[in-house]
């Protein structure tokens, strides 16, 4: 199961709780970009802990960018989390994590997974996109005007961190990967979070529909969302995550303030 080359993940970390969460960015992103949700659920009682992949934020390229290779960094980092949590890529590490490892995590939650990656280069161009231009928070504040500048500024170190060849090396060895039969085996409480299918969603209602034939599986969609879902509609993201929370029997809310009641 373990790679030859196993890339030693620098991670960040909030919370000091029993119940133990891991959070997995997207490609081109960093573990800085869970700036919000991790303080949120450090407060609700968790230890989270947000890695940067393979190639990204402060962690070394290792030998490549297979999928077997950002999944075994992940597995490395130990198994039986509370909940797993991964944004398009970060969504497909985690399903190969628990499809390798069933007892990986306890629950699983997918925001708008990059479960089936086009070989195409229309996606590879639209991934460089932000390369095509020199990277500022002016530009990228203008193309993206629903994130906080936090946002912004951790996408902005990301993109001139990871560079362009870990996207070009990425979809070279994942593009034609396609996960979508494995949400039929997951034996864990899985949300499938959607974004809005008007925009630039990868989570299309139909591959929805189909995996929620598990009935671990609950696929929801955020209605005037991007891609981006925690970034955008933060207020709707949480909403949605504590809700499946909630019904896991999970806490997903912050504990009242005993000096406030609050």
């Amino acid at each position: 199961m373990t790679s030859v080359s196993v890339v030693s993940l620098q991670t960040r970390r909030w919370g000091s709780g029993d119940r133990r969460i891991l959070l997995l960015h997207g490609l081109s992103s960093s573990g800085e970009g869970w700036w919000r949700v991790g303080p949120d659920l450090a407060a609700a009682g968790y230890s989270v802990v947000a890695p940067d992949l393979r190639g990204h934020g402060d962690s070394g390229d290792g030998d490549g960018f297979r999928l077997t290779a950002y999944r075994d960094d992940v597995l490395a980092l130990g198994d039986g989390w509370d909940v797993a949590l991964g944004h398009s890529l970060g969504g497909l590490v985690v399903l190969a994590c628990q499809l390798a490892d069933p007892g990986f995590a306890r629950s699983l939650v997918l925001e708008d997974p990059f479960l089936r990656p086009p070989a195409g280069p229309e996606t590879v161009d639209w991934l460089l996109t932000d390369y095509a231009e020199p990277i500022t928070e002016e530009r990228m504040a203008a193309s993206r005007p629903r994130w906080q500048k936090e946002d912004v500024a951790a996408k902005v170190r990301a993109l001139r961190s990871a560079g362009p060849h870990v996207i070009l090396g990425t979809m070279d060895e994942i593009g034609g990967v396609d996960l979508w039969p494995g949400m039929a085996d997951l034996n864990v409480p899985t949300l499938l979070m959607g974004a809005d299918p008007a925009g630039d969603a990868f989570v299309s209602r139909e591959d929805g529909v189909a995996a929620a034939a598990n009935p671990l599986v609950h696929f929801e969609v955020v209605p005037g969302s991007s891609h981006s879902i925690h970034r955008d509609s933060y207020d709707a993201f949480r909403s949605v995550l504590t809700g499946f929370m909630a019904a896991a029997g999970l806490p997903g809310d912050a504990a009242p303030d005993p000096a406030t009641g609050g």
